[in-house]
């Protein structure tokens, strides 16, 4: 009876030249990390921004990190990061995405250490996106066969539209966040009035 169970189980599955459901993908790579920076900074620079490497910052429940872009100045607080498997093992949970469906949530960190209680705000913190290689995978080398999965040019073209995304998003709100303060100093001096 063993035998006859087993004997169906392997005919199920080499019947008709019908195919079973693939399994995880192997063949599949992310894009590298340092490829992306490269990318990143060379987006930065075409919008007007300079951006220094590895600069600290400050992650709960892990403390110190290096960022891998840090957008100098206070025109775009911003720092950016390409999470790899081995940032993933080192960081847990303490650091992840900032994808929410096809956008990027922008999340404040600090840049100096804060102590317990004390708030984020402009001076000690600073705009992170966080990036996951896991979400950037291409087909390194494509064939016939396989040519309905994503290229490394379809997922440079991806990086570079999602990075582009982030900062116009990131300059309205700076934009909308001057206005604001423009508004405040109005409003003071009337009242001096």
């Amino acid at each position: 009876m063993l035998v006859l169970a087993a004997a169906a189980v392997v005919g199920a599955g080499c019947s008709g030249g019908q195919k079973g459901p693939k399994g995880p993908r192997t063949d599949l790579k992310p894009f590298k990390e340092i490829d992306t920076i490269e990318l990143f900074e060379k987006v930065f620079k075409e919008k007007g921004y300079t951006t220094e490497r590895n600069k600290a910052i400050y992650v709960l429940d892990h403390g110190e990190w290096q960022v891998d872009l840090w957008v100098e100045g206070d025109d775009l607080p911003l720092v950016v990061e390409y999470l790899t498997a081995d940032e993933r093992a080192e960081l847990g949970e303490a650091l992840k995405s900032s994808k929410v469906g096809e956008k990027f949530k922008l999340v404040a960190v600090a840049i100096e250490e804060v102590k317990e209680g004390q708030e984020l705000n402009r001076a000690n913190s600073r705009f992170a996106v966080i990036f996951d290689d896991r979400d950037y995978v291409f087909q390194p080398n494509p064939t016939s066969e396989d040519r309905y999965d994503v290229t490394r040019f379809e997922i440079e073209k991806r990086l570079r539209k999602d990075i582009i995304d982030v900062i116009e998003e990131l300059e309205k709100v700076m934009v909308e966040e001057k206005g604001k303060d423009e508004d405040d100093e109005d409003e003071d001096e009337d009242e001096d009035e």
